[in-house]
This record gives structure tokens, sequence and C-alpha cells, in this order.
């Protein structure tokens, strides 16, 4: 059992514990403290033959911008010392908003020692040529190590983010660019 309210600002809010008072503080804020159940959002399509659930960010307004912010997905917690954090974010943009050339963009931020780095950027648009893509890893070049995995070794691929050295089937060797096993 629950209760839904709305508040004389429009926002909806649901909640799943029936002793609790809270106020929804946006447009749908879905409220849980029940010991042991997370808070699950469903889409379901049961019809066989009908399109797949979506959930669609819409900017309505038009895009000219050359990067325009569609939507975000935002991962918040609270740390340890009970301060609101953001642990992660999947951002959609526009990258390029010509009518004719339209592209998008993906990027995922994530905080490395509470400082926001953009570990991949999947882009429709590289920047300059129209009808190229561009997948960045690191832009804002943090110390951020890049592994690729196998069923044969553990170090497909490895990129020191200290050091931009890089090993191939193992561990990049010290004061080496490049190391090959």
């Amino acid at each position: 059992s629950g209760k839904a309210l709305i508040t004389s600002g429009g926002n909806v809010g649901i909640s799943f514990d029936q002793g609790i008072t809270f106020s929804p503080n946006s447009l749908l804020h879905i409220y849980n403290n029940t010991s042991g159940n997370g808070t699950e959002f469903t889409l379901e399509n049961a019809h066989a033959t009908a399109g797949y659930s979506q959930i669609v960010f819409s900017q309505s307004g038009g895009v000219t911008a050359t990067t325009a912010g569609i939507g975000n997905i935002v991962f918040r917690g609270k740390d340890s010392g009970s301060t609101t954090r953001d642990f992660g974010l999947i951002t959609g943009l526009a990258s390029d908003g010509a009518a004719s050339s339209y592209s998008g963009n993906i990027r995922l931020t994530i905080p490395i020692n509470t400082s926001n780095s953009e570990f991949v950027s999947f882009k429709g648009y590289d920047g300059t040529t129209v009808g190229t893509g561009l997948t960045v890893f690191n832009s804002g070049q943090a110390n951020i190590d890049h592994q690729i995995k196998s069923v044969a070794s553990a170090n497909s691929f490895f990129l020191d983010g200290t050091t931009g050295d890089i090993g191939l089937g193992a561990l990049p060797a010290t004061n080496a660019a490049l190391n090959i096993s």
C-alpha cells in the first residue's frame, strides 16, 4: 500500500510508505523507504507485435546550437558524510542541430576524486566534417587507465593513464611507450 499526492504547484508524488509524509520536489517524485526493496520504475509492453517501450527526452524548442542538451540520467546518492553527490551521469546532446544534417552525442561522465571526468563520448558529428562520427575516451585527460580483456589475456590492451604507455597482451613496460607480448 502507498499513497499519491499532487502539490499545488503540480508536482506528483508517489510514496510506498504509509506513515511517511514527503513533499515531491520535482514533476514526478517516487519515494520508497521500505527495508529490502529498491525503487523500480517499469515500462511494460505486453503486445507481441507492438513497438518497444521507450523513455523519451524531448527538447521541443528547436535545436540550433552545435551542442545543445536534450536530457540527463543522473545517478545520485549520499556519501558516507550524508552529502548528496552525483556518482554518474549519462547525457544526450544534439551535436549538430542543422535540419538537413542533424547529429547526436551521448556522453558518460563519472567523478574521480570529486572531479567530474567525461569517460566516453559517442558523437554523431566530429566537429569538422558532416557525416563523420567520433568516439572519444577520456576527453578531460584525467588519470584513467584503459583496459580491454579477452578470454586469452587480462591485458589484451592496456593504456596507463599516468604515463600514456601501452601494453598489448601485457601491462606496459617501465619507460617503454609500447610493450607487445
